[in-house]
């Protein structure tokens, strides 16, 4: 059995819920519990922004905070932490540039037997408070679940995965990806037979299993021209499969989908379709993980 948690924050009365600097968001409510049994522990009154991985494996983790105004001008941002039992960490951040928007995130966390047990928390980073919006009824989530583990008897697959990143840079003119052009992914944080060109073709993904498969995306961006909306649209085999949109000329451009990869040295990229360039002004994740042959 795979084992999860599917945690949120939820609004209980009219008082604003504000998350100080450097502080992690206390999760209300388990809408399936028990559903992590012994390896993947939370409770909802003992330490609430915590949660406690207590077995080796590959986990996939993804979150969404809404916000609604705080001190910064900066907008929100958030890290997901783990720590693990050799005080090793695996922080991965999502950034939102709007006050009133939400931010989203996505990992994998590969953990052997000296790192377990490990802590999880989402803590924000965005150097002031931040009040999370009373506008959604969930305020925030936070999905964690096995994608890997040693079992018996063992799972019917060994599933392929990846995580990636557009690489840190000083200088935002660095960033700029031009209307119809690939999104340029070019830093491999976790994989297993999934490729990302970082040379010729910079962000083109070649999948080397076939089966289906869960895309995720957020990327950070600001349009080179102030008016404009964005589209960014995942291709597989030159083939649209999909697109995200954002009514904004700044902030969080989000996706998933699910898709079929039918044979082996599969294609697949995101292409910015916004009739103008665009600037990725933080850390951009795409997290690829499969769930069936």
């Amino acid at each position: 059995m795979i084992r999860f948690l599917q945690l949120e924050s939820t609004a209980t009365s009219h008082t604003p819920i504000i998350i100080g600097q450097g502080v992690e968001i206390p999760f209300n409510l388990n809408q399936h519990p028990g559903s992590g049994g012994a390896t993947l522990i939370h409770s909802t009154t003992i330490n609430p922004g915590t949660i406690s991985i207590h077995a080796p494996g590959t986990y996939f983790a993804t979150w969404f905070v809404s916000t609604q105004t705080g001190l910064s001008s900066m907008g929100s941002s958030w890290e997901l932490t783990v720590t693990t039992a050799t005080n090793s960490h695996y922080p991965s951040r999502s950034t939102s540039h709007i006050k009133i928007a939400p931010a989203s995130g996505s990992t994998i966390i590969s953990l052997n037997e000296d790192d377990v047990p490990a802590t999880v928390k989402l803590r924000n980073t965005a150097g002031s408070d931040v009040t999370l919006s009373s506008r959604n009824i969930c305020l925030s989530s936070l999905t964690l679940f096995e994608i890997d583990v040693e079992s018996d008897p063992p799972p019917p697959f060994t599933p392929s995965y990846f995580h990636g990143q557009i690489n840190d840079r000083e200088v935002l003119t660095d960033f700029v990806v031009e209307s119809t052009a690939r999104i340029p992914f070019d830093l491999v944080k976790k994989n297993r037979n999934i490729l990302l060109d970082t040379t010729t073709d910079v962000g083109l993904i070649t999948f080397t299993s076939r089966g289906v498969y869960m895309v995720s995306w957020e990327i950070p961006i600001e349009t080179t021209e102030d008016t404009h909306d964005a589209t960014i649209a995942l291709f597989v085999n030159g083939t649209q499969e999909t697109r995200s949109y954002l009514p904004f000329p700044t902030g969080m451009i989000a996706g998933s989908a699910l898709i079929e990869v039918p044979n082996v040295n599969t294609k697949m990229e995101l292409i910015n379709l916004t009739t103008c360039d665009i600037r990725v002004t933080d850390t951009a994740n795409i997290t690829i993980f499969q769930i069936d042959t």
